[in-house]
């Protein structure tokens, strides 16, 4: 360290102390996040401990995050019903995919609508086959207009790399139904 320099512990532990009284004062702290997808995937095994700061790293599925004091966490996990889970998979991957697409808002609607009741029906002890075919005849439905290009609207153009994707969701969906 240079001469003449020296670190102030005590201002430091001060300023900590002002800090976290002024974070503990009411309504807490909002911090938007966002999040892309890292370049290259950190290794499952690894362990990453930082002791100086509020750094959160979460790997795993349905992993959760809390801060504070007292903080109670539940985690619901739900079973896909045997026989269902391609099915199950497929309707995932369609939504997660048209998220993506600009779709006009009743298309937008429906397909979350029949997507989450699909979801929802395949983790049924005994899911009900009528419900299953009406949903996915609904989906079917959403993504055939992307794959003949007729799902348009104000300021909507499907191009040609979503009607290739809605040709292969149809597949998919065709193949996985049970």
């Amino acid at each position: 360290m240079p001469s003449g320099f020296n670190i102030n512990r005590q201002a430091i532990a001060k300023m900590k102390r002002e800090l976290e009284r002024e974070f503990n004062k009411g309504g807490g702290i909002r911090v938007p996040l966002e999040v892309d997808p890292p370049a290259t995937a950190w290794p499952a095994s690894a362990t990453y401990n930082h002791y100086d700061g509020p750094v959160v790293i979460s790997n795993g599925h349905s992993a959760q995050i809390a801060t504070g004091d007292h903080v109670t966490q539940t985690q619901t996990t739900t079973q896909i019903t045997s026989g269902y889970e391609g099915l199950a998979e497929a309707v995932t991957l369609i939504m997660e995919k048209l998220s993506t697409i600009e779709l006009p808002e009743g298309d937008r609607e429906t397909a979350n609508e029949v997507g989450r009741e699909l979801l929802s029906e395949v983790t049924q002890e005994a899911p009900d086959p009528k419900r299953l075919r009406r949903a996915i005849a609904a989906l079917k439905g959403v993504l055939a207009s992307i794959a003949t290009g007729a799902a348009t609207g104000v300021g909507v153009a499907v191009n040609a790399e979503s009607q290739e994707w809605a040709h292969q969701a149809l597949g998919l969906l065709q193949t996985a139904v049970f």
